[in-house]
């Protein structure tokens, strides 16, 4: 990967050896900043209360509340020549510190002990720095010599559909960071049909650039390694072929993705591997909007294999199946203008009794997708998948229920309603590193209600903000010592 950043750095080069040649008006500078405060508070999230180890001091497993400040600077360069073709340079640097109130703090040193009540004080920190970071930096060239092919080359965002399987490149910083290492061709066939060439290289902690001020924390348990974020479960590799296609009112998205999600070692004291997974993905999304009727479905089928070795000595064949399919109409002629939308979402389980591990992998989307609460419940059941990072959607049904009120030109309010179940039950004795030996049924499939609530709003073209709050009420998918979670959050964010 370290030749791909080489290219990347050429191209930087020649983009400055172009430049010189010409003269400076025919060139777009541009820069900007933004600035994001968020509160989080937590209670029970992770583990429903079931935690036999978490005590007032060592919360983290039930409640939280921390502060986060991500501060982002941003610059970008363009060139366009009688739009036949253009080149472009974009950076943006951005650091997030945090700071946790009462109790709640993060480990400085890794040689602690993580299961057992810390009385060591002296390793820990209300305050994290974080490191200030190259958020984004590639190189854009669109029409090639006036053909109809796009490429952009370096660290970037990419978005496919709704997010289902690529919208996120580092799930171990959560919000922190989008971006995937990526070179990203696009061939314009027609203005309504289009194709995507993808390949990505995502790894464990960020090797390919530098960080300045690099964090002072080294333990893994609060997620850092070798004093760097964890950005990922391991070095993980892609190829994504994604057609867009626009029918009238209708959008016909076919697509392949390859991933290749390399071997990691579990938190202490667990002692097995997971050996490398190698999965391909096909699937579709339909949508259909006239700004009225909105609806849309989308279906994926993997399939791969775990090499041999670790906790599958002879390896291990893994299939999954996942989609989901909505409806929603726009109230354009009533008060308030509601938005209404019924939404089921299918992702596969593991049968406990087949050969083959049936858990359905969300690729590239391990995010708050559909609520933000239960990306952190899922991390014990999901642990030996995702080794603790949040957001690995897996083993769910999903009814939805959501209606969206435009209370003002600049504000609105979004009511949801989820009801969860599981394809399979649980078969988790217990999961050591999380201390959660109590919180699965093994039994049930009735996971629980999750209301949900959001207020949004825009104050000017330059700061907006939101007060969101998810309330999570646990079934028979968890034992009786299963207690109510609660997630509530505020924002502020600034842009210039």
């Amino acid at each position: 990967m370290k030749k791909f950043y080489v290219v990347l750095l050429l191209s930087v080069a020649t983009a400055i050896i172009f430049a010189s040649s010409v003269g400076a008006e025919d060139f777009k500078f541009d820069y900007g900043a933004a600035e994001r405060v968020r509160e989080e508070i937590w209670n029970n999230v992770i583990d429903l209360h079931t935690n036999s180890h978490a005590t007032d001091e060592t919360n983290s497993f039930r409640e939280r509340n921390f502060f986060r400040f991500r501060t982002s600077l941003w610059g970008s360069v363009s060139y366009n020549e009688n739009q036949n073709n253009s080149l472009g340079l974009y950076v943006r640097l951005t650091n997030e510190a945090k700071e946790y109130l009462g109790s709640d703090h993060y480990r400085l040193a890794e040689n602690l002990d993580f299961l057992n009540r810390v009385t060591d004080q002296s390793h820990f920190s209300h305050f994290e720095e974080d490191e200030i970071f190259f958020d984004n930096l590639y190189v854009d060239y669109k029409k090639i010599l006036g053909g109809p092919v796009d490429v952009r080359i370096g660290r970037q965002e990419l978005t496919y559909g709704e997010g289902f399987l690529v919208s996120e490149g580092t799930p171990g910083d959560g919000s922190r960071s989008f971006y995937f290492n990526a070179a990203k061709a696009s061939v314009n066939i027609t203005p309504n049909n289009s194709v995507d060439l993808v390949f990505i290289a995502d790894p464990r902690t960020d090797t390919y650039l530098p960080s300045i001020h690099g964090s002072v924390s080294s333990n893994i348990a609060y997620g850092y390694a070798d004093n760097k974020r964890i950005l990922n479960t391991s070095n993980e590799q892609g190829i994504v072929l994604y057609s867009k296609n626009k029918l009238g009112d209708f959008n016909v998205e076919p697509y392949y993705i390859y991933k290749s999600e390399a071997g990691f070692t579990a938190y202490t004291p667990l002692p097995n591997q997971t050996p490398r997974l190698n999965l391909n993905t096909f699937g579709a999304r339909l949508l259909y909007d006239n700004s009225v009727w909105k609806a849309g479905a989308e279906y994926a089928h993997e399939f791969g294999r775990y090499d041999n070795g670790g906790i599958y000595p002879n390896g291990l064949d893994r299939s999954g199946n996942g989609g989901y399919a909505f409806a929603g109409y726009n109230f354009k002629d009533v008060p308030l203008k509601p938005y209404a939308e019924l939404r089921y979402v299918y992702l596969s389980g593991d049968n406990k009794n087949s050969s083959t591990d049936g858990s359905w992998d969300p690729l590239f989307s391990r995010q708050p997708y559909w609520n933000e609460l239960f990306i952190y419940t899922l991390i014990p059941e999901t642990f030996k998948y995702s080794n603790g990072i949040p957001g690995y959607w897996t083993n769910l049904n999903i009814y939805k229920a959501t209606v969206k009120l435009n209370l003002c030109d600049n504000a609105n309010l979004t009511l949801g309603w989820q009801y969860l179940t599981a394809p399979q039950p649980t078969n988790i004795v217990g999961t050591a590193a999380l201390a959660t030996p109590n919180m699965f049924s093994n039994s049930g499939k009735d996971i629980g209600n999750l209301p949900t609530t959001l207020l949004y709003y825009k104050f000017n073209k330059n700061i907006d903000g939101f007060i969101q709050w998810e309330y999570f009420m646990p079934g028979n998918f968890y034992t009786s010592a299963a207690k109510d979670a609660s997630f509530f959050r505020w924002q502020l964010q600034f842009k210039i």
